[in-house]
């Protein structure tokens, strides 16, 4: 696991991931929720908008602060490495990618799929997109969500934990960054923060057979962007109900 001398500014990292992303996540979704039950337009392009410049923000932040206080690309995650395991993590990667992409395909053809796929989506079916030019704003976010939230909370708290827990097991830093992770996503409610939780445990075992976030930016990338279209193409189909209801009380 990477590890860094801690400063200031990496303890400040940490709680804005432990505590002010979640909290402002779901003020962030409850806004959303409003705005589109009193027909505002552009609601949700505006909410992506909104999300893309918050993660970018940080990422930079992160980035700034790695180069001004020395430290190395590798301890962010952001050098390939090439061994027996990184070979088997990329190979893992691609056949990942590859069902994913057959994935969205066999759900639309399944109505048992479709249902399932329905249920999983109620809570924040608001925030899918509902046109092609909020579908694009929508992708935009994804690639960025999967490469920003990979240097986030992979690259950055993974050294910010091993430095903090040094000497821990990498299991142990790859369950607590997953839960960092799913608690991100507190606006979707418990059953959103678990399903997060188990894709930053995937997200972080790669990135330790790999040893850089290559793999897991790409696989987060295509996580995301086939969930958008499945939910745009239910949308599409009326499949949906287009109530606002929040996905917290």
């Amino acid at each position: 696991m990477p590890s860094i001398d801690l400063v200031t500014f990496d303890h400040l990292v940490f709680v804005v991931l432990l505590v002010v992303v979640p909290l402002d996540g779901r003020r962030r979704f409850r806004s959303l929720l409003s705005a589109v039950d009193a027909g505002t337009t552009n609601a949700r392009t505006r909410a992506y908008r909104e999300v893309i410049l918050q993660k970018w923000v940080l990422t930079a932040l992160i980035g700034f602060a790695w180069v001004a206080l020395g430290r190395s690309a590798s301890s962010l995650g952001l050098v390939p490495s090439v061994s027996p395991l990184a070979v088997a993590g990329y190979i893992l990667t691609g056949v990942a990618i590859g069902a994913l992409l057959m994935y969205p395909r066999s759900v639309l053809r399944s109505e048992q799929a479709l249902d399932r796929t329905r249920t999983s989506l109620a809570s924040v079916r608001t925030f899918i997109p509902h046109t092609a030019s909020e579908k694009r704003w929508f992708d935009l976010m994804s690639v960025t969500a999967g490469i920003t939230e990979e240097v986030i909370y992979r690259g950055f708290l993974f050294a910010y934990l091993a430095a903090w827990l040094s000497g821990a097991p990498a299991a142990v830093i790859i369950v607590l960054a997953a839960l960092v992770f799913g608690l991100g996503h507190l606006y979707q409610g418990a059953g959103g923060i678990v399903k997060a939780g188990l894709m930053g445990v995937i997200f972080g075992v790669l990135y330790w057979m790999t040893g850089s976030l290559w793999a897991s930016m790409l696989l987060h990338i295509v996580v995301d962007l086939t969930s958008g279209w499945i939910g745009w193409q239910i949308i599409r189909r009326g499949g949906l109900d287009d109530r606002a209801e929040p996905a917290l009380g």
